[in-house]
């Protein structure tokens, strides 16, 4: 009765004044679930618009499911085939009496699960992209707890079969405990935290239980009995909330108002929330099979699972969404390159649903500047004079190098990142920065934990890049632009007395009144 009590114990409870950081920062502590049931929330991560024809809705959809079955043969073996061969035939019985939404829910769910499929069931050799597969595909399943209403039984039947299968493809299976593991001792190798790591095996082993659990009971039947569903928490860990998970969010928080003028604390946040979106991944799969198995007999309890979720994506949101608004004062932004941080860019945007900026720059770019014939920017160290704290200065060639690579923050706001001959190669996404070198000389180089923002602004075929440094400040240096100017670098002699002679080398600096003189050019 456990979980039908404290469900009924909720619904009695006023809504709880607790802000979204309490949610995600508390998780795993005794009464945490209780705040997340107790919350009200209308949260619209979990609604998509409705933008499949009703004609083309009006047949089963016989051909999306042919195809859709004969992957799973592919992918699967006979008989793990089966159960989602049979929950997905399900589907197209009585068709015509299913509403619209209804309709139109499990063809977005079908559609989902048949283009993640494979990596979704073979996980052993790129669980990153396992994840992140599970990320499309929870944010197609949620519609069918969502507001248009559609949690019927062929559904909950399919979606309980299909997420009972993660990482036990015939080809490279491996289960969701190790991935978990993997994830994280990756994480804590680089940036160790003891109440983390203390946390860690009994986080392994809640996220075993709950899976091992549920793929068992769906292994057997479609749904539970009375007093199998009444007892279900007990066996569900996860649902009562992973405390890793709490911790984790409250190191992320605590950096964030640090806000950290780069270093390795702004890696250390960068990492955790990628780690975060993974977890949260594994543990909404869980909690939607759950879901998925309980009969209608017990919808109060999977409208509670559902609110747990949309609680959480709303908390999520707040937390992550940082990552997304255009602000140059963000000093941990400049620093978030999606490319890297795959899993948080798809689980915010796919998942959570926060609104994305425009990336038409984004990409591998010649940065060329105008009226020169070696005008293509490059980054060098052949001169000692010229390196910045040991670190590689800009400069200038003929040759077409087409390294650097835009990051848009929106607004017109970008990182400019070396991407030259990456991973692998020296200096491997170190980022565009610059130097005082002297009173009204500053030197533009790459610097690996540190960085500025980029304002790139187009007008016709030519660019400008503006430094955005101290703008909010008043600095005067705000909006000094990227441009061209001469330094002495080259060793050419030494005068009597022991004196360097320096012939004068083109560098990228800061100046005024550049104006649009960059070309951006593949």
């Amino acid at each position: 009765m456990m979980l039908r009590l404290v469900l009924t114990g909720c619904l009695l409870l006023q809504v709880l004044e607790t802000t979204g950081q309490d949610l995600l920062t508390s998780e795993g502590e005794e009464g945490w679930l209780e705040k997340v049931l107790g919350s009200r929330v209308n949260d619209p991560a979990t609604e998509d618009h409705i933008n499949i024809s009703k004609r083309a809705l009006e047949e089963a959809p016989v051909t999306l499911i042919n195809n859709f079955v004969r992957g799973l043969d592919e992918e699967l073996d006979t008989e793990k085939a089966k159960l989602v061969k049979d929950a997905v035939n399900d589907v197209k019985t009585g068709w015509k009496d299913k509403s619209y939404n209804e309709r139109h829910a499990m063809v977005s769910c079908i559609q989902s699960a048949s283009r993640n499929m494979k990596v979704f069931f073979n996980t052993k050799d790129d669980p990153v992209s396992s994840i992140q597969a599970g990320m499309e595909i929870v944010a197609s399943f949620a519609m069918l707890f969502g507001p248009h209403g559609q949690a019927a039984a062929a559904g909950l039947s399919f979606i309980s079969a299909f997420l009972s299968l993660f990482g036990k493809g015939k080809n490279k299976p491996e289960p969701m405990e190790k991935i978990v593991k993997r994830q994280v001792d990756q994480a804590l190798e680089e940036f160790y935290e003891r109440t983390l790591s203390d946390e860690v095996s009994g986080t392994l082993t809640d996220f075993q239980l709950s899976k091992s659990f549920l793929d068992g009971v769906r292994s057997e039947t479609k749904t539970l009995s009375d007093t199998e569903a009444n007892a279900l928490a007990s066996h569900v860990p996860v649902y009562k909330g992973v405390k890793f998970m709490g911790i984790l969010a409250g190191q992320i928080e605590d950096i964030k108002k640090d806000n950290p003028y780069g270093g390795s604390k702004v890696k250390k946040c960068l990492k955790y929330i990628e780690l975060y979106s993974q977890l949260a991944t594994l543990k909404t799969e869980i909690l939607i099979e759950m879901a998925a198995l309980l009969p209608d007999s017990h919808k109060n309890i999977r409208n509670g699972i559902h609110n747990v979720i949309t609680s959480l994506y709303k908390s999520q949101k707040e937390m992550m969404k940082f990552l997304y608004e255009s602000d140059y004062t963000n000093y941990i932004l400049p620093f978030y390159m999606p490319f890297i941080y795959t899993s948080t860019d798809k689980y915010a945007t796919s998942v959570l649903k926060i609104p994305n900026y425009n990336r038409d720059l984004s990409g591998i770019w010649c940065l060329k500047y105008y009226g020169v014939s070696d005008g293509y920017l490059t980054w060098q160290r052949q001169y000692e004079k010229l390196l910045v704290g040991g670190y590689p200065y800009t400069s200038f060639t003929s040759y077409k190098n087409c390294f650097w690579r835009l990051v848009p923050h929106g607004k017109n706001l970008y990182s400019i990142v070396n991407n030259y001959h990456c991973p692998g190669y020296d200096y491997c996404y170190s980022l565009l920065y610059w130097q005082t070198i002297k009173d009204g000389v500053f030197r533009v180089y790459m610097h690996s934990s540190k960085a500025v923002m980029w304002e790139i602004q187009k007008r016709g075929n030519y660019y400008r890049i503006r430094s955005k440094y101290g703008c909010k400040s008043g600095d005067w240096r705000c909006n000094r632009e990227l441009g061209r100017q001469q330094e002495p670098g080259k060793p050419i002699g030494i005068m009597r007395g022991g004196r360097k002679i320096y012939e004068n080398v083109p560098t990228g600096g800061l100046l005024s009144g550049v104006g649009y003189y960059w070309q951006i050019t593949k």
